[in-house]
């Protein structure tokens, strides 16, 4: 049996022969229509095609490939010069993806576990419900490990589809350097490689890795381009491969990560508040099918809302008690054992905490400051307006503190305003201690 491709269509010929994978063949025999998009034949006779043939022939299926895979027009969400200077890599993204899909390509669709990498992944995937061979997973670190990448091989040799290449798509994480163990693996397995991604890149080196970046990053500094985020990005290719409205998700994605570009409605802050909770607690399945069945239930999501505030009033009132405060350098460090706040596991996420702690201890001061949430291996790190305005860049001091200590940090990166870093097993106070000192040299006299 071969899968083939012809200027009407996609046919399925049933024969003995065998053929190489992107040989162009000659048949005849019985059709019978399986569905809208594809014919099944009992071939007669089979046979590959001459030369000459084959060159007018690709010619015809490449236009029918690209006439089926043109992307779907649609309006921008935030329609301003940014925006506009990455439209022509958004298209391009999107006319991709559509035309693995169409082709049939295993397609494996990587998310971030935060509500703008859950919105990201969910806009991709609803373009995607329908198409054969998808998988889609979250990302359990924010980078593509060498792990990520076995496991995505594994999966495309279970298939039946092993002379189709993949097509790998990662958003909200994977333009960092310590993806590029993972990136080298899949590239040499055949796999190209689409990133939707409002982080930094660190490195030049890993975008010859990525086949496509769609990213404002190119086309704004970095601490502008976080506004940007991975949701709305996503939402815009997503509406270019299919017609969709994924504007409201986009808006959710910016508003949970502070985005400067939109004012959130309540409904809007209820339902990023919702989609954190959800994500993280065992009380819902952390698949995009069960995500996707959520989001579209405004029962549900107010339920998970309500039961998220219950918890972040809980969280507020321990937080005196579980926050240390110093000072350096005329800038105000917040220090939250979150450990001492929730359970492994709870709602909420030591990343939701340095979201509540900033905006009840660090967003009111008029001065620089700084907050910092542990527990375990894991930190993150907020910081407020006048702090960005004299400099302070926490991405940079952790890049700085990666190369000083990569004996005790495992990974790390982010925004000037907003990162993570995880770190060896016993060595989080010893790290947080020297970032203080690193992030309090960036201000100068």
């Amino acid at each position: 049996m071969h899968t083939t491709m012809t200027a009407d269509g996609r046919y399925i010929v049933l024969c003995n022969d065998k053929f190489t994978p992107g040989s162009i063949i000659d048949f005849k025999g019985k059709e019978k229509r399986i569905d809208e998009d594809t014919v099944e034949v009992d071939a007669e006779s089979v046979k590959e095609t001459s030369e000459k043939t084959v060159k007018k022939e690709k010619t015809k299926i490449d236009a029918f490939i690209k006439k089926n895979c043109a992307p779907v027009e649609a309006k921008m969400l935030i329609d301003d010069e940014a925006m506009r200077g990455i439209a022509n890599t958004v298209t391009k993204a999107a006319a991709a993806i559509k035309e693995a899909a169409f082709l049939q390509r295993p397609i494996i669709i990587r998310h971030d576990t935060d509500p703008d990498g859950l919105c990201a992944g969910l806009a991709i995937y609803e373009a995607l419900i329908d198409s054969y061979n998808l998988k889609a997973v979250p990302a359990q670190f924010p980078y593509y490990k060498i792990l990520d990448a076995d496991d995505d091989m594994r999966y495309f040799h279970s298939l039946e589809a092993e002379h189709l290449p993949p097509l790998l798509i990662n958003v909200d994480f994977g333009a960092n350097p310590e993806s590029k163990e993972g990136y080298e693996a899949v590239k040499e397995a055949g796999f190209s490689i689409i990133v939707i991604d409002h982080h930094p890149m660190h490195d030049p080196s890993i975008g010859k890795l990525i086949d496509i970046l769609v990213s404002a990053v190119s086309v704004v500094p970095a601490d502008t381009a976080i506004h940007y985020t991975s949701g709305l990005l996503a939402s815009e290719v997503a509406k270019r491969i299919r017609q969709l409205d994924t504007d409201w998700m986009a808006r959710v994605a910016m508003t949970s990560d502070r985005s400067r570009l939109i004012t959130p409605t309540a409904k809007e802050w209820r339902y990023s508040e919702a989609l954190m909770f959800a994500l993280s607690t065992a009380k819902y399945k952390q698949d995009l099918d069960s995500f996707l069945r959520l989001v579209k239930d405004e029962e549900a999501m107010d339920f998970a809302y309500a039961q998220a505030d219950e918890r972040i009033q809980t969280v507020i009132e321990k937080l005196p008690s579980c926050t240390k405060r110093k000072t350096a350098n005329g800038i105000t460090f917040f220090i939250v054992d979150a450990s001492k706040l929730i359970s492994k596991g709870q709602y909420p996420s030591k990343a939701a905490i340095a979201n509540i702690a900033t905006d009840h201890l660090a967003a009111p001061l008029k001065e620089p400051a700084v907050l910092i949430s542990w527990g375990g291996r894991g930190l993150s790190f907020r910081m407020n307006k006048p702090a960005l305005a004299v400099g302070l860049d926490i991405s940079a001091a952790i890049k700085v503190m990666k190369e000083r200590m990569p004996e005790d940090i495992e990974a790390g990166g982010g925004h000037p305003i907003s990162a993570a870093m995880r770190v060896k097993v016993g060595q989080a106070r010893k790290v947080v201690d020297a970032i203080i000192k690193e992030i309090a040299s960036q201000r100068k006299a």
